[in-house]
């Protein structure tokens, strides 16, 4: 019997205003910023003024910015690890 697959879970944080991301992760931003879970694996997509702050607190996470991941502002698109 295989166990279930939990489904991914995306946070959204403006501020410091989720404890439950801080309580995960350990980081806790004032800009808004986006945290998925899926498979076990954590990312980030956070502002460019933010990425190295969330890489140190939470060092197994990915971390991504809109800029690295060639996404444009005001032009949506899915990065790969959402696919």
């Amino acid at each position: 019997m295989t166990t279930p697959r939990k489904p991914p879970r995306l946070l959204y944080a403006q501020g410091s205003d989720i404890p439950d991301i801080r309580y995960a992760t350990g980081f806790a931003a004032p800009n808004p910023f986006l945290l998925l879970v899926r498979n076990g694996e954590k990312h980030f997509l956070v502002s460019p003024l933010e990425a190295a702050r969330a890489s140190a607190a939470c060092p197994e996470a990915k971390v991504w910015t809109r800029e690295a991941l060639g996404v444009a502002p005001g032009k949506p698109a899915a990065p790969a690890w959402l696919a």
